[in-house]
């Protein structure tokens, strides 16, 4: 929680960010008209949320989790992000080109000590219940109260935009 603060009053001696990612939001997981980018939530243990985009081999290292989650949240570690001030836009971190170190649900001790935190924080009510898969995540953001999957509609909606030569393109 601490941190969600100090970057909301622009105080930068934060390092690093580790919390959870609670909702998705615009997923552009292919080159198309926009640059690879993967925009979502994250929360805190004090149920603070801050926007994040990931941008590039970052975003793309994201996906390649994200698609393989099936248990517990997606913990989120970054290291040197990129503080971009609210003003036009939201307040968000993002990765930087090449100097952000970012761990995705991986064995690193802050991850671990971090979900140890997120459990007993769940477990005397003190952090809100979290969703577990990407499918509830994305119900979240497209502002269903229950965590459900896309119904085939809002699937329809929510697939990337690519003009008519890359969709000829496309395997059958």
């Amino acid at each position: 929680m601490e941190i969600f603060v100090k970057i909301t009053y622009m105080v930068y001696t934060v390092s690093y960010i580790i919390d959870m990612v609670d909702e998705l939001g615009f997923q552009q997981p292919h080159h198309g008209n926009r640059k690879v980018q993967s925009n979502f939530v994250l929360r805190d243990l004090g149920n603070n949320v801050i926007n994040c985009t990931l941008w590039k081999n970052y975003a793309l290292k994201f996906f390649n989790i994200q698609n393989k989650a099936n248990d517990g949240p997606i913990v989120v570690f970054i290291k040197y992000a990129k503080i971009k001030s609210a003003g036009k836009y939201t307040l968000t971190i993002s990765n930087t080109w090449t100097t952000t170190k970012l761990f995705i649900n991986e064995n690193v001790p802050e991850i671990i000590e971090f979900k140890k935190s997120l459990t007993a924080g769940i477990e005397n009510g003190t952090v809100a219940a979290v969703a577990e898969t990407p499918s509830q995540m994305m119900s979240q953001s497209s502002g269903g109260t229950q965590f459900t999957p896309y119904t085939p509609e809002q699937k329809f909606y929510h697939n990337e935009v690519m003009p008519l030569s890359k969709i000829v393109q496309l395997p059958q």
